[in-house]
């Protein structure tokens, strides 16, 4: 066998090798996540249920659902002797220490947010310094023979997008996806949205009541739950889950038009610019001879300029510049923002223009 060969076997033997350590990698990996998700001492999901004292009633019923996904329903029920007086109900995220044997709801420790697992049946409601509490009449929760999940309206924060008929909440607690159903008080949410500027297909944060059900009865999938909207609250364009505030780059900017129609502008030139206002979607700036005026529009992923009007000044060198600008926003049906830079598309989301911005 020459050299050549020799040299060409020992590359495909090198190729699978390469590729079985990659193989094997991933399946440590595999076994990494699942170890993890098995690690918790009890079955999921999971019901809990018992009861606490009451200064102002009998007792308070506790109702505690605990779903693989890491994602929990809370249900706190006051009893006047049977009457129910009150209830209230909240969903986020739960965590296992798994040093302190803990089940922690949501961020922090504290009141009917830390339990520890007493056995595969029980978990004990434990105060700030890890001590059961005394006060409580049966400091305990007893697991239900089976998984009773409750449709019950809860305070819900995500960041939501819609486009056409896909509507989407990434929950802020739990960082899970659902698909939202399009009934209930949906309307008004996603009407909000669609008539704030955005990005096409960015997510923005929104506050409303809702429930989570399953898209099919007797299924236990939880990653087929929708989220429905039974009262819309506000809408926070600025703002992340997080509340770290997202500058939006669009409004009070004088956005100088470079290049138009993938032409670039010269810098000899007084180049066209214009502001846009939020409070009543108005534009306003210089066209390459003419200033002008009017209104923009959002809707739904379209974003576009009407209602334009100009001054009516001579300027013989600068018309071509004007027609050519006026051509580009006539055509702009969408944008983006990337590094400081508004780019305007139409239709077929091609660049017609691209402004630099400065305030």
């Amino acid at each position: 066998m020459n050299n050549t060969w020799k040299n060409i076997l020992s590359f495909f033997f090198l190729v699978i090798l390469i590729v079985g350590c990659a193989s094997q990698k991933v399946d440590v990996v595999e076994s990494t996540s699942k170890e993890q998700v098995t690690s918790f001492p009890i079955d999921l999901p999971v019901s809990f249920s018992g009861k606490i004292g009451c200064p102002e009633c009998d007792f308070v019923k506790i109702d505690l659902n605990l779903r693989p996904d890491h994602l929990y329903q809370l249900r706190k029920t006051w009893y006047q002797g049977n009457e129910v007086i009150k209830s209230e109900a909240q969903m986020r995220k739960w965590r296992f220490d798994e040093k302190n044997n803990q089940v922690i709801l949501g961020k922090g420790k504290g009141n009917l947010k830390t339990y520890g697992i007493k056995d595969a049946e029980t978990l004990s409601f434990l105060d700030l310094e890890g001590e059961a509490e005394s006060e409580l009449i049966d400091y305990e929760l007893k697991k239900k023979q089976t998984f009773d999940p409750f449709p019950d309206v809860v305070k819900i924060r995500g960041m939501y997008r819609s486009s056409g008929n896909t509507h989407v909440l990434q929950e802020c607690s739990s960082g899970l996806y659902f698909s939202v159903d399009p009934s209930g008080k949906f309307t008004e949410l996603d009407r909000a949205y669609r008539n704030t500027p955005h990005e096409k297909n960015r997510a923005l944060l929104v506050s409303f009541q809702g429930k989570l059900l399953p898209t099919r009865k007797g299924t236990q999938q939880r990653d087929k739950d929708i989220m429905v909207v039974t009262g819309f609250n506000r809408l926070y364009p600025d703002q992340d889950c997080n509340g770290n505030i997202v500058r939006n780059n669009l409004f009070g900017i004088y956005w100088t038009a470079v290049e138009i129609d993938g032409k670039k502008v010269e810098k000899q030139i007084k180049a066209p610019f214009f502001e846009l206002d939020a409070k009543g979607n108005k534009v306003k700036g210089y066209a390459g001879c003419n200033r002008f005026f009017g209104t923009f529009l959002f809707k739904g992923d379209v974003f576009i300029f009407n209602k334009l009007a100009s001054t009516r000044m001579a300027c013989p060198d600068s018309v071509s510049m004007e027609s050519v600008f006026f051509a580009a926003l006539d055509k702009t049906e969408s944008y983006r923002i990337e590094k400081g830079m508004l780019i305007l598309l139409d239709k077929n989301e091609e660049v017609t223009m691209r402004l630099q911005g400065k305030k």
